[in-house]
C-alpha cells in the first residue's frame, strides 16, 4: 500500500514566514487513496485509469530517460512495462508528504518486480489538486545502487 506507514496528519511546508499547520486528515486520506488508485492502475496496466492520474503536462524523469506530457508518459509505460508478461508489480512507500494550498510534493521509495529482476529506487513527486482530484505533475525517480568504491 502506498501510505502503509504514514500518519494522515501531514505537515504543511513553511514558506515566506507562514506558520506550519497540519493537512486536514480527510484531505490527506483522499490524496493517499488517489495515489493508491494510480498505483493499482499501473499494476493492472490500466492505461485509461492512469490517464486520469496525470496532468496533461506531466513530466517523468527515470534513470533511463525523460518523458514530457501525458501521452508520451503513457506510451513509455506501455512500451517499457505493460508489454511484459507477467505484468510488473510496483510497490511504493511514502516517506514524507508536504502541501501548500492545492499543491503537494512527496518523497517515496519504490520497487518494481519485473520478469527479469527487480528495480529498487527512490523518488520525489509533485501533484496538484484539480477540483476534487489530485493529478501528478512531476515524478523524478532514481535507482538505489551501491556507492562506488572510495565514496563515503
Amino acid at each position: 500500500q502506498f501510505m502503509q506507514a504514514t500518519d494522515y496528519s501531514v505537515a504543511v511546508a513553511r514558506l515566506s514566514g507562514t506558520s506550519a499547520t497540519t493537512l486536514n486528515k480527510a484531505e490527506a486520506k483522499r490524496h493517499a487513496e488517489a495515489q493508491q488508485n494510480c498505483l493499482d492502475a499501473f499494476n493492472r496496466a490500466d492505461v485509461a485509469q492512469l490517464e486520469m492520474c496525470f496532468d496533461p503536462e506531466v513530466v517523468l524523469f527515470t534513470p533511463w530517460g525523460e518523458y514530457r506530457g501525458r501521452k508520451v508518459m503513457l506510451e513509455y509505460l506501455q512500451q517499457s512495462y505493460f508489454k511484459l508478461k507477467p505484468l510488473p508489480r510496483m510497490e511504493m512507500r511514502m516517506k514524507s508528504m508536504h502541501t501548500l494550498g492545492p499543491a503537494a510534493w512527496y518523497e517515496y521509495n519504490y520497487s518494481i518486480e519485473l520478469p527479469s529482476g527487480r528495480i529498487d529506487g527512490r523518488g520525489t513527486g509533485v501533484g496538484r489538486k484539480s477540483g476534487d482530484r489530485w493529478l501528478l505533475l512531476n515524478m523524478h525517480n532514481s535507482k538505489i545502487e551501491p556507492k562506488p568504491p572510495g565514496i563515503k
